[in-house]
């Protein structure tokens, strides 16, 4: 449709950049969570043909059909009006960006298996024996039926460990191919597939697009290195020195065509004109949209602490703007209703929609990287943070529920997607779902008592004497058996588990050892139309409250 407008302006030459947005975008009818019941019907009719392999190939193909037949389009439009076409394929971020995902529902003890090996392969990634990862990488593999992206991340991981690059390419690639809308429990962000990328070269060459390659391009300027942080942003939007290659290289394609320029070496060179300001709120952006956008299976507060210290390196000044964040997040009303925001909005810094001023939670992550880069840059600004959230968040000032909104949550990527972009003709669910064996919590503590917390909670898939086990701070506070009807449990936490600020509670959830009476489940609700998932839930809460013990 841009295209069709753009003919309004008889243009001689069209340059198409796309490709990233279309595996979550262009069909939405391949997820089980597209409010339709014919979608689901036919979703559950190619799964109960042959599992997986089928609704992977189903998903493949639909997305391919569908943009062939734009190319074609594309094609007999600009020949008809003598346009010449250029094609981008985009490259991505395939060093730092994730793509962690639980693993979708396995026959017999599939589930309990594969979290047995990831528990193995987190280990060895945090020892650095790489033999072994790749090993537990492999393992993985085979039991989930090339269904989990976060198995190729590590076995991707273990290949950099052992100085393969080309390998560690290819699975990095990989698990981005293996993200499959059907089964994909967390919002992932936009990068192109493989899959993509092959058919965007094969309609340059059956149609004679100009074209430029942006994966081979960048593999040539950067000795085969690996995209990273140095050419992208976040997932897929460029630095600085991306886009310069980027539009060197349309700028050349367009000199190809037309023969009409001067190509002398170097002619596209051009720095742009941009200020220190501007460009350390880009990068300081880059931290704040990676902190609501990745979730990944090793620590993100690497990225994050990267992108706010070369930010402040680029100017000093945006530490009042990383202060402003921090001050509108803490506040009790609306960020746009915060003095830190009117601040802001008269400063040099302006952060804006994009730079995610509208978000509920209390970025924890991203406040942690602020703080490790405040302490090294600017030494007492950290600790004035750790006394905002006590001011305005402490659990003994007033009871809070940690689960009542996505504030407290640690990561609110780790709820379903489908929970996360409920549309406002859909009632929202009354409870939190498990979709991965821990769920991570925040909240405030001075640390001087003790405090109770008060649990409704069930287990989904019970098989036995099922046990919950809850931390503190990483420490073991109590372990309590729970059924599949909603109960409510209480208990003491002890002042020796707390610290002064923000503290971390981990709800650890039994892994269920048998879920084959699952598959016909799901198969049934989707050929009746019905709202389902092929994600196992391990435990839902109703609620999950911190308060000074009652007297």
């Amino acid at each position: 449709n841009t295209f069709e407008s753009s003919l309004q302006l008889e243009p001689d030459i069209c340059v198409f950049f796309f490709g990233n947005n279309w595996p979550l975008l262009e069909t939405p009818e391949t997820s089980p969570h597209f409010h339709n019941d014919q979608a689901r019907q036919k979703i559950g009719k190619v799964f109960s043909e042959s599992g997986f392999d089928s609704l992977a190939d189903w998903v493949v193909e639909t997305r391919l059909m569908r943009t062939a037949g734009a190319f074609a389009k594309i094609h007999q439009r600009g020949e008809e009006n003598e346009i010449k076409i250029i094609l981008v394929i985009p490259e991505v971020n395939l060093a730092d960006w994730q793509s962690r995902q639980p693993v979708p529902v396995l026959p017999e003890d599939g589930i309990h298996q594969w979290y047995q090996h990831y528990n193995l392969a987190k280990t060895y990634l945090e020892e650095k024996d790489w033999e072994n990862l790749l090993q537990a990488g492999f393992d993985l593999r085979e039991l989930d039926q090339v269904t989990c992206p976060t198995t190729y991340r590590l076995i991707g991981l273990a290949h950099l460990g052992l100085d393969d690059r080309t390998k560690a390419r290819a699975a990095f690639q990989a698990e981005i191919d293996s993200v499959m809308l059907p089964y994909m429990a967390f919002l992932n962000a936009p990068q192109i597939t493989s899959y993509d990328i092959g058919l965007m070269r094969r309609a340059a060459r059956e149609y004679n697009f100009g074209l430029v390659d942006l994966p081979k391009i960048f593999a040539r300027i950067s000795n085969e290195k690996i995209p990273d942080r140095e050419f992208f942003l976040d997932y897929c939007h460029l630095t600085i020195k991306g886009i310069q290659i980027a539009v060197a290289a349309i700028a050349g394609e367009i000199c190809q065509i037309t023969d009409a320029c001067d190509k002398q070496p170097g002619r596209f060179d051009v720095e742009p004109d941009i200020t220190p300001e501007d460009q350390a709120l880009a990068e300081f952006g880059a931290a704040i949209h990676t902190a609501h956008r990745l979730v990944s299976s090793t620590d993100r507060k690497d990225i994050l602490s990267y992108w706010c210290k070369k930010a402040i390196q680029t100017s000093p000044g945006i530490v009042s703007a990383m202060v402003q964040l921090v001050q509108a997040r803490m506040a009790h009303l609306p960020e746009v209703l915060t003095e830190a925001q009117q601040d802001n909005l008269n400063s040099n810094y302006q952060l804006l929609h994009a730079h995610g001023w509208k978000y509920d939670n209390l970025d924890i992550d991203l406040i942690q990287a602020i703080q490790v880069v405040l302490k090294e840059h600017h030494p007492g600004i950290d600790g004035i943070i750790d006394n905002l959230f006590i001011e305005h968040h402490a659990v003994e000032d007033h009871e809070i529920d940690l689960v009542s909104s996505i504030k407290y949550h640690w990561n609110p990527l780790e709820q379903s997607y489908d929970d996360l972009l409920i549309d406002s003709q859909q009632n929202t669910r009354g409870y939190f779902r498990a979709l991965w064996p821990d769920s991570n919590f925040v909240f405030a503590s001075r640390a001087d008592d003790d405090l109770q917390l008060t649990l409704t909670a069930r287990i989904k898939n019970i098989q036995g004497n099922e046990k919950i086990k809850i931390f503190i701070n990483g420490s073991l506070v109590e372990s309590c058996r729970i059924t599949c009807q909603f109960e409510r449990i209480q208990m003491i936490i002890s002042k020796s588990c707390l610290v002064k600020g923000d503290n971390k509670l981990t709800i650890a959830w039994p892994v269920p050892r048998d879920s084959t009476r699952t598959f016909p489940e799901i198969t049934e609700r989707l050929l009746l139309g019905h709202d389902t998932s092929f994600i196992p839930v391990f435990g839902d809460i109703y609620s999950l409250v911190i308060s000074k013990p009652q007297q």
